[in-house]
């Protein structure tokens, strides 16, 4: 008997991408699923699925608290060994499931991660990424962190086993990366090297938002701190240090630069976007270097 998995979906906005997610669940060649979406204070109706998908769908409704509020909620619902996410804007592969459940199990992960592709509604562009972390990732997902959420498959147990782990609620940005580096504390991660989710590309994906980057780099700074003894060379340390520092120097200049020049949201994000560049570079050095 397959082992139950625990699927996890925070709804917010855009039902009839939702639908086009719990389809591609729905359509898994694994079929031991439960489906947990976590309706996070969104105005649009979505009772409607309990009677579309009646037995595979539990729904949770919250107050808005964010994704990562949602995700941990999830988790505290979830009845399944496994536990894998989902955002509700982008889909699996019909064998996504079953594949990185047979790796884990072949390999003895508790938890893994896989490729995926990036695409635009009305755009035939497909963009492959690959996600080549795996083993021990700290310092590395420090610096370059490429583990996508709709990727990670993990085992229940890891939760169960410690209380402190979960997505960091209040966080907009970093949320998932601070759950990956406190398990890459604990554990080694699977990498199966085969892109087995579509990530749908849009507006308000976090990692093309060059403010959110910046603010989120600055914020890391604390946590930069406490790794210190996992970098092999004080040098890379210190280089990674001092451009979080510049990072969050830079988003507190260019936040009152904004207010004083009274700059809408699309140019900030462009000012972000060109002053960015120096740290960015900085972050592909060391990516390279460590």
């Amino acid at each position: 008997m397959y082992s139950k998995v625990s699927v996890i979906i925070p709804f917010y906005s855009k039902k009839i991408w939702l639908l086009e997610a719990v389809e591609s669940v729905i359509n898994q060649t694994y079929k031991n699923l439960e489906i947990i979406i976590v309706n996070d204070g969104s105005q649009e109706d979505i009772s409607d699925l309990l009677v579309l998908y009646t037995s595979k769908i539990i729904i949770f409704n919250q107050e808005n608290q964010g994704a990562a509020a949602a995700r941990n909620k999830g988790i505290e619902l979830s009845t399944g060994r496994y536990i894998a996410f989902l955002d509700s804007d982008d889909l699996w592969l019909p064998e996504k499931i079953g594949e990185q459940i047979r790796f884990m199990e072949e390999n003895h992960f508790l938890w893994s991660h896989t490729n995926y592709t990036r695409f635009e509604d009305n755009s035939k562009k497909i963009v492959n990424v690959k996600c080549a972390l795996e083993g021990s990732i700290i310092p590395k997902c420090l610096i370059w962190n490429p583990i996508a959420t709709p990727c990670v498959i993990i085992n229940k147990q890891v939760f169960e086993s410690n209380s402190k782990l979960f997505f960091a609620h209040g966080m907009n940005v970093g949320e998932d990366s601070y759950l990956w580096q406190q398990l890459g504390e604990m554990l080694e991660l699977g990498y199966f090297p085969k892109s087995l989710t579509k990530v749908r590309i849009h507006g308000r994906n976090t990692a093309f938002q060059a403010h959110l980057q910046l603010k989120y780099r600055g914020e890391s700074l604390a946590t930069a701190k406490k790794y210190k003894s996992k970098f092999n060379s004080k040098l890379l340390y210190y280089h990674y240090l001092v451009t979080l520092k510049y990072c969050a120097f830079l988003y507190q200049c260019l936040l009152y630069i904004s207010k004083y020049l009274k700059l809408n949201d699309a140019s900030f994000e462009i000012v972000c976007k060109v002053m960015y560049i120096f740290p960015f570079l900085n972050f592909k050095i060391l990516k390279t270097l460590i």
